[in-house]
């Protein structure tokens, strides 16, 4: 026969009225450990609180020192099962809401977290501030990471040991859990889309400093997503496999559902894969995204012409852009500045600034090229000045220089037009290789579907 006590009585009378421990501690003025040593018999509530108790419970203060309630013949076993039927729905009542409390303040982070991403494409696409945008982006995805942290804690708190079964507690637990790491690869996925603003390959020096472009930016973002995607999938079931093994989360035993997140993994790592692949199909058609090779231009096969084009005396005006379009297309050092005599002051006649140019080969040298912006000189392998002109052409945006075996020839040179032609061919292009992402997802995703079904038809035909 079951031991009766007032702590027992007061713990199964508080949950057949839906309370917790906190809650009961709170309409008594004591702490909830004080509460949860009654109901575990180390103390007893003191004399003055039995009339609030009893009271509280609607029983009488004989029956809580008794610790049970007085019945008379069978009526007893009857109204004891409609208290544990009563105390069971009123725990069932708890926990879900809890839960739903728990998904609620979720919404929250989430709403934290795409806030950050809306903030970041301001400051890309408004103000062409991709690194500034990047971090003010990282600042909101740890303020989500941090207030969700404290939303799982709050939510395991609002269920104490003492009022809840083991099993209630696991199951409930595995579901908050579940719903933290769904909030967890979302927040990772949005850090890893906002990636490309600092890490895209594809002139990074001008877009990661003023800004990327709408379609490299999802190029990018997509890839970065996948694998990070791919990354939280593998922590999270180490996470999961590691906390049901040692007892502290229920163990799923729906095969299905283990079978068609395996299947999810499987159809994210081949698509990934071929999306990779299907990158670098672009990178080497496309040579990384650079525009000057789709662009006609005018290529010259001697010094001479080459100097007198540059030579010319041609505005930005005189283009087939408006000024707005042209300022998008070049950059500030591209306009020549004249001093009151209308002409634009040399270079400083050294040696020293005909190692100036980008290649390697030009260090201690006395060959090479000086190109500023303002003027251009050229050093073949002989050391002789081939080329020594201003560059007032203001049309030019690019200019290619050929091998130094060749003397640097042949130069090809990008005017404005030329690069707005070259750039929307590129645009095509990048457009057609967006589709094709697209057009494998669809399948993965189709494929994924159909699969799944299949394993679902099994699972249906094998019950029967």
């Amino acid at each position: 026969m079951e031991e009766k006590s007032i702590g027992r009585f007061i713990a199964v009378l508080r949950k057949a009225n839906g309370m917790t421990q906190k809650q009961l501690a709170e309409k008594l003025n004591v702490s909830d450990k004080a509460v949860s040593r009654w109901e575990r018999d180390e103390t007893a509530p003191d004399i003055s609180l039995i009339p609030v108790i009893a009271d509280l419970f609607g029983i009488t203060c004989d029956e809580l020192l008794c610790g049970e309630r007085k019945f008379k013949n069978d009526s007893f076993s009857g109204d004891e099962e409609a208290l544990s039927a009563k105390g069971e729905k009123q725990r069932r009542r708890i926990i879900s809401v809890s839960l739903s409390e728990f998904k609620n303040r979720s919404i929250i982070s989430c709403s934290i977290a795409f806030a950050g991403l809306i903030v970041a494409m301001i400051c890309n696409f408004a103000f062409s501030r991709a690194v500034i945008g990047f971090f003010i982006a990282v600042i909101f995805y740890l303020v989500a990471t941090v207030c969700h942290a404290i939303f799982v804690n709050k939510a395991f708190l609002s269920v104490a040991d003492d009022d809840f079964s083991q099993t209630e507690i696991k199951q409930f637990k595995s579901s908050v859990i579940k719903i933290a790491e769904y909030i967890a690869a979302l927040v990772s996925f949005l850090f890893a889309v906002s990636l490309p603003l600092v890490a895209n390959p594809i002139n990074f020096d001008m877009d990661a400093y003023i800004g990327i472009l709408p379609v490299t930016w999802l190029a990018y973002g997509a890839l970065y997503g996948v694998v990070i995607l791919i990354i939280c999938f593998a922590v999270c079931r180490i996470i999961n496999l590691t906390l049901t093994k040692r007892g502290l989360l229920a163990p799923k035993v729906n095969s299905r559902a283990e079978h068609n997140l395996i299947l999810l993994l499987i159809c994210t790592v081949v698509l990934s894969i071929v999306v990779a692949s299907t990158f670098g199909i672009y990178c080497a058609i496309t040579d990384d995204g650079y525009w000057p090779k789709f662009a006609d231009g005018t290529v010259f096969e001697d010094y001479e012409s080459f100097a007198e084009f540059m030579e010319k005396d041609v505005s930005i005006a005189e283009t087939n852009l408006n000024s707005d379009n042209a300022n998008s297309h070049i950059s500030e050092e591209v306009y020549l500045e004249y001093d009151d005599d209308g002409y634009v002051d040399p270079a400083p006649n050294t040696d020293e600034y005909y190692n100036i140019y980008i290649s390697d080969y030009f260090e201690d040298s006395p060959y090479g090229i000086y190109d500023d912006y303002v003027r251009i000189v050229i050093k073949d392998a002989d050391g002789k000045t081939v080329v020594d002109c201003i560059r007032k052409n203001e049309t030019v945006v690019n200019i290619e220089y050929g091998d130094l075996e060749n003397g640097f020839l042949p130069i090809k040179v990008v005017t404005l037009d030329e690069s707005a032609v070259g750039q929307q061919r590129l645009m095509r292009i990048k457009t057609a290789f967006i589709a094709v992402y697209v057009i494998e997802t669809v399948i993965a995703i189709f494929v994924y579907i159909k699969k799944r079904q299949k394993v679902g038809d099994k699972n249906t035909n094998f019950g029967y």
